[in-house]
């Protein structure tokens, strides 16, 4: 498996001629300003444009490069090699992404500069800037040897930082090598040092690198855990390029998971981010993973949209790179010919001379005009060409996606199938419950929520339960339940709620530990006993309450405060006698109906609208009270997507 590799530079802050200061951003700026004002010294002016040049690097860099060009001009009248070696340095950093080939003639200035200054700290940064150019380039043999070798300058210094820098670059070198184990640890070597400094936005970026990998080998837990952690951060620093990436892996995670519904939010918020600062990245990848999703959801309409979009972007991206070789070649002509123009002021007996040298420079300008044109249209076909081929390419690929989902769709509707013969049907419910009504509202095609019956000595046994996820993963953690269930009362002959609980977690557990990983998934469950002859009932549940309404009163039985499955502190469940009154009305529910998102605010139901809702239609007929729990449902719900599954059963028992 190819794991997506994130080239994350991690820039340095002020370098090391700055101090720490109170001095907001512009205090600084005014002040370094007044500061160069009054230089004349070429050195002094030098160290002062670049710190001037530091403190847009991180946010503006065209100005930053203004200013470290100016020094970097200031610096080649001095013999300050260490001065040299580090305005090298950062103009190779600014460099790295806008063109390589600057970037490289930089980088080897600074290398060279660090070694004569014999400055450790330059030498390691200076290096670790040359294995970047190096595994841009897929030299991955030799980015490794100079990483390798910033880190072991870094250690004999002493600067956790740029250990830091250097360990994470180490860990994208084996990543791309595929060497995925010794990749992963060197990430969290980096992430560790990150922490401990309080260096937040770095820790961000390889939270963000390490949660890529595992979302690309399927660990999604994992990788939900460090992005929530990278953009807690990023959101606090207000790092939109970053927040925008998170979520698009967020996106793909879901994408992966068989959840394209769930991909649709995080690819929106990717996007949105994205434009914000214009990130193409994040954008391209925000918008065919949107146009991915959405085709796959049958929302043809919308996914044409953002594809188009898409296409949009890749083709601005390519005229923009024309319009940026179009004013290089203009502001190259204009300056020459204002060069030009000035000979004609140095008299008539140049005159001559400086006609003739114009008019063989306008006949090379025009020279230059149509080559440029004839390049500019070569570009423009080609790149209308590659436009085109990418359309093709994804039309094939999304003729291959909508095969594959068809397959999947086909194959979990067959295992709905298989899920709804564990259900006990309407008639065997009525059979022993006659006044009775069953609310079932699968979130996807399976569930994880589900309902069981059993008739054992004149008693029934019902329940409803609620396992951990919901569509594929929670449908075959509530098959695991449901066989539970069943063995607890037919193989151990237990018929008392809190005991058959009590069983059914050592059962849940005993399947899960044959497991190589660790698996805490298990249910919550409301469990009841029904002895309608004797008019007596026993309740037990995991999280999940009971409700009783009697004569317009509703009583609510609490459950344990442990589920069933693996708990840090479990103890016997609780098994509660109740005497069955006449008319009285049970209600036994999931948590989905209550967590709904709804109303006005877009905020979660919960359970006291939810028992008032029970209140207001305990009287009618059950189908009736069916039907308007579940309207009540939708209203509440309104345009929002439907987050969990739904299971509400309602029992009378009559005078």
């Amino acid at each position: 498996m190819k794991v997506k590799i994130q080239h994350i530079i991690l820039m340095l802050a002020c370098s090391m001629l700055l101090k720490p200061s109170n001095l907001n951003a512009q205090d600084k700026v005014d002040s370094l300003t007044d500061v160069l004002k009054s230089q004349s010294d070429p050195e002094s002016r030098a160290f002062t444009l670049m710190a001037l040049g530091n403190e847009y690097f991180l946010y503006s860099n065209d100005t930053a490069i203004f200013y470290y060009d100016q020094s970097y001009i200031l610096s080649k009248r001095t013999t300050n090699t260490k001065l040299k070696a580090e305005i090298t340095y950062k103009l190779g950093l600014c460099f790295q992404f806008l063109d390589p080939i600057k970037c490289a003639e930089y980088t080897l200035e600074s290398v060279q500069y660090s070694e004569d200054s014999g400055e450790p700290l330059l030498i390691a940064y200076s290096r670790n800037l040359l294995g970047n150019l190096y595994r841009l380039n897929g030299e991955l043999d030799k980015a490794m040897k100079e990483y390798s070798y910033s880190l072991q300058i870094s250690e004999m210094a002493g600067d956790s930082l740029q250990m830091s820098r250097a360990y994470n670059n180490l860990g994208i070198i084996h990543m791309m090598k595929s060497e995925y184990d010794i990749g992963i640890e060197f990430w969290f070597k980096s992430l560790e040092i990150k922490l401990r400094l309080g260096e937040e936005e770095a820790a961000a970026a390889t939270m963000s690198n390490i949660a890529l990998y595992y979302k690309d080998i399927g660990r999604y837990y994992e990788a939900k855990d460090f992005l929530d952690r990278a953009l807690a951060i990023n959101k606090k620093n207000k790092d939109y390029e970053s927040i925008s990436f998170c979520y698009t892996i967020i996106g793909d995670m879901y994408w992966r998971m068989d959840n394209p519904s769930g991909a649709v939010e995080p690819y929106k918020m990717a996007l949105a981010y994205a434009d914000t600062i214009n990130a193409y990245y994040s954008t391209e990848e925000a918008l065919i993973g949107l146009s991915r999703v959405l085709d796959s959801l049958g929302r043809h309409k919308e996914a044409l949209f953002y594809h188009r979009k898409y296409t949009d972007v890749i083709t601005d991206l390519h005229s923009e790179s024309n319009q940026r070789i179009k004013n290089e070649l203009t502001t190259q002509f204009e300056t020459e010919k204002r060069e030009k123009e000035n000979l004609l002021l140095k008299g008539e007996n140049e005159a001559k001379d400086a006609r003739i040298e114009l008019e063989q420079a306008n006949v090379r300008y025009l020279w230059i005009g149509l080559a440029l044109a004839f390049a500019i249209l070569l570009l423009i076909i080609f790149v209308l060409s590659r436009v085109r081929a990418a359309k093709v390419e994804i039309e094939k690929q999304k003729n291959i996606v909508e095969e594959k989902n068809q397959e999947i769709t086909d194959s979990i509707s067959y295992a709905k199938r298989l899920q709804s013969a564990i259900l006990p049907t309407d008639n065997t419910i009525s059979t022993f419950l006659p006044n009775n009504f069953v609310l079932y509202l699968p979130k996807d095609i399976v569930a994880g929520d589900f309902y069981w019956m059993e008739h054992v000595n004149n008693k029934v046994l019902l329940a409803v339960a609620d396992c951990t996820g919901h569509g594929v993963p929670g449908a075959l953690v509530s098959v695991v339940c449901h066989n539970a269930l069943n063995r607890a009362v037919r193989e151990f002959g237990l018929e008392e709620p809190g005991l058959i609980l009590d069983k059914v977690t050592d059962l849940v557990i005993e399947t899960f530990e044959k497991s190589a990983e660790e698996v805490k998934d298990g249910m919550d469950i409301c469990l009841c006993s029904f002895d309608v002859k004797n008019r007596k009932l026993q309740y037990a549940g995991a999280n999940n309450s009971l409700y009783v309404i009697c004569n317009g009163n509703l009583l609510e039985y609490k459950a344990d405060k442990q589920p069933i499955g693996k708990y840090a502190r479990r103890y016997a469940f609780t098994t509660h006698n109740l005497e069955i009154e006449e008319n009285s009305t049970f209600y036994l529910s999931t948590d989905g109906f209550a967590d709904q998102f709804g109303g006005d605010k877009g905020k979660k139901m919960k359970y006291k609208p939810f028992k008032e809702v029970l209140v207001s239609i305990h009287q009618d007929e059950m189908s009736a009270q069916r039907k308007a729990l579940q309207q009540s449902f939708e209203n509440w719900r309104g345009d929002y997507e439907q987050i969990d599954d739904v299971c509400v059963i309602g029992v009378r028992i009559p005078r």
